[in-house]
């Protein structure tokens, strides 16, 4: 036995067993009662003091049995003490970073929106965080940066739109369109992000003929997205956000099912299972797709302004978890509010690699560069969106700064250095932007987004296996399915 490390492995319950996942093999083991407690002893606490400390709760026999199963286990490489060597990418990052293509270029077009959602970060409640501001992209800038984008781009690539609110500068949005299809015979699939108050038939038709793909921020039935998701003058936005869904469809029904999809910003008193039915009943919604997110938990100052019912919040969400469990084990076809929710991350878990543990991967963390380059308004380039304004890695005017790409990274792992002896280290979804706090990237914000992690991890092994405890071929339809 190794005398200071316990085996690498993380415990958990579902209703009915005791599970050890086995962080060194990415394998999930169910295990009896007395091994489940003595796992996390095993290697530092010796076999006599453990009989004098359970002695009074289990028999020697099982005590004893126990060590034995753990024993003879490491043996056949299970249950290993090994922890991971280093955080890093698979490739020499430079290299990749000079060599690889763009995938998608994301426009700052304006800081001005006609709306003031009480959660948005930018709505001056988010410290050091921008707020809305009247400034537009110059159309010189975005020229600029489409024009390096398209010198570097792959053959399939993404051009999206960003604000604020970027309907309040379409004509601009327009002239990028254009100018992007006569510069590159790379296929171009345009995108947007937008509040869906704006829109008129002249935007609606020229989004229908050059296929864009729509996102709108929806986050339910009326009730809960006018709790947040008002105008300027504090007016609710649901009734005119659904009148413009309608007209989308009137014009062209196959072009709303395919192109028009939804984003849902989840604040507290979470109200899940009542998104969960809207999303799944209402005409106009049930057949999209969406994705779904939580209001950033940073330092915020909109968070102390509500009041949290937790009561109502906890009874919503176990409907919501309870309607979804009974689903999946009756092989009904799961709503895709529910999917977003749970499907991806049983999906990851089901498709999780099984290889020896020795290097990990930088958590959720992206090429940085490669996948989704954002350009803000003053032609800054950054990440992401999500890195919105806090790390700039070069500009319109000299292009992508490689140094300041890999000292991102360099800085990340070295922040990182306790994902190492983190149970959740191979499974994690923490990226760049899960650092940020005050604008800047900070260590100590880990500890919030960590827990936070780990907790839905936890609450998808356990749903996971309360799945498989009822029916062990529930989850098979996931082996043809793709992780995106």
């Amino acid at each position: 036995m190794d005398g200071q490390k316990t085996p690498f492995v993380f415990r958990f319950k579902t209703e009915n067993k005791n599970y050890v996942y086995d962080v060194n093999s990415n394998r999930v083991f169910e295990v009896d009662r007395v091994l489940y407690e003595l796992i996390n002893k095993y290697g530092k606490i010796p076999l006599a003091d453990l009989l004098k400390k359970y002695g009074d709760r289990y028999s020697k026999k099982d005590i004893e049995k126990a060590f034995i199963e753990i024993n003879k286990a490491q043996k056949d490489g299970m249950f290993s003490t090994n922890r991971a060597r280093k955080m890093a990418y698979g490739v020499k990052l430079k290299e990749a970073l000079r060599k690889d293509k763009f995938e998608q270029l994301i426009l700052n077009l304006t800081e001005n929106c006609n709306m003031r959602c009480s959660y948005c970060i930018y709505s001056g409640k988010y410290k050091e965080q921008r707020v809305h501001s009247k400034r537009y992209m110059p159309e010189k800038t975005a020229l600029k940066a489409t024009e390096y984008f398209l010198n570097h781009c792959a053959d399939e690539i993404y051009l999206g739109f960003y604000g604020g609110e970027p309907l309040l500068a379409f004509s601009l949005m327009k002239k990028i369109v254009e100018y992007s299809k006569s510069k590159t015979d790379s296929k171009i699939k345009f995108s947007l992000t937008t509040n869906a108050t704006l829109l008129n038939e002249e935007i609606i038709r020229f989004f229908i003929k050059n296929k864009f793909s729509l996102t709108v921020s929806l986050d339910g039935p009326e009730n809960v997205h006018d709790r947040y998701r008002k105008t300027i003058d504090g007016q609710g936005t649901f009734q005119r956000v659904m009148e413009n869904l309608k007209k989308i469809k009137d014009y062209d029904a196959d072009y709303y099912m395919h192109k028009v999809l939804f984003s849902v910003v989840n604040a507290p008193p979470l109200k899940l299972y009542t998104a969960a039915k809207f999303f799944e009943e209402n005409d106009l919604v049930k057949d999209n797709s969406l994705s779904s997110t939580y209001v950033d938990y940073s330092q915020n100052s909109f968070l102390s302004s509500i009041q949290h019912e937790n009561r109502v919040e906890e009874y919503d969400t176990a409907v919501f978890h309870k309607k979804y469990l009974e689903k999946s084990l009756n092989r009904e076809p799961v709503p895709n509010f529910s999917k977003e929710f749970y499907d991806k991350n049983i999906l990851q878990f089901y498709k999780r690699s099984k290889t020896k543990l020795d290097t990990i991967f930088p958590n959720g963390c992206c090429v940085p560069g490669k996948r989704r380059l954002f350009t803000d308004i003053d032609g800054k380039f950054h990440v992401c969106e999500r890195m919105d304004y806090v790390y700039p890695v070069g500009d319109v005017d000299t292009g992508l700064d490689f140094n300041k790409l890999n000292d991102l990274v360099t800085e990340y792992i070295s922040m990182s250095d306790s994902c190492l002896e983190c149970w959740a280290c191979r499974i994690c979804s923490n990226c760049f932007a899960s650092y940020i706090n005050a604008g800047k990237l900070d260590a100590r914000i880990r500890d919030t987004e960590c827990a936070a992690v780990k907790e839905k991890l936890k609450n998808t092994l356990i749903l996971y296996y309360s799945i498989l405890e009822k029916d062990t071929s529930a989850l098979d339809h996931l082996a043809d399915a793709e992780l995106i």
